[in-house]
């Protein structure tokens, strides 16, 4: 068995890199796509009669600060000495990263944001409770507050 591996990056983010791999993976003639986006990665198989029996690659994507790194990793079972020495694995790999590159980039990723410091209290900005009994017992005495209005309670 073949085994190949091979890096690239993509300037967007993971999300719409992880898009991205679908469409050269069928124009490559990968079946079975089994996407798993919690883990930003995508399986696929191949069998091609000829020279491999049978392929399957893997794409794994992880978050850089400039972008997407994409590592794709193929192995393929030769069925012959001719496609052995060939590593068919290599055509796998360079496949799908030609087709990656014919497809335009997306939208980067958005800036890493510094994280934020730990919300602290504010100081009360409310008055004494004394000082608010003081200014509406004044209020009441000028005739600006009824009794009802002075001796309503507020939800607290």
């Amino acid at each position: 068995m073949a085994v190949t591996e091979q890096t690239t990056a993509r300037p967007e983010g993971a999300d719409a890199a992880l898009k991205a791999c679908f469409q050269p993976l069928n124009k490559a003639g990968f079946k079975n796509i089994q996407p798993n986006p919690q883990m930003l990665s995508v399986r696929a198989e191949k069998r091609v009669r000829g020279q491999w029996t049978r392929g399957s690659i893997l794409v794994q994507l992880s978050r850089q600060a400039g972008g997407t790194e994409i590592t794709v990793r193929a192995e393929a079972t030769a069925q012959s000495l001719v496609s052995a020495a060939n590593k068919p694995s290599d055509r796998l790999v360079a496949g799908f990263l030609s087709e990656l590159d014919s497809i335009p980039h997306g939208e980067p990723p958005p800036p890493l944001a510094p994280p934020t410091p730990p919300a602290t209290a504010a100081p009360s900005a409310a008055p004494d409770r004394l000082e608010q009994l003081e200014r509406l017992h004044e209020l009441y005495k000028a005739g600006a507050l009824t009794q009802a209005e002075s001796t309503r309670r507020r939800p607290s």
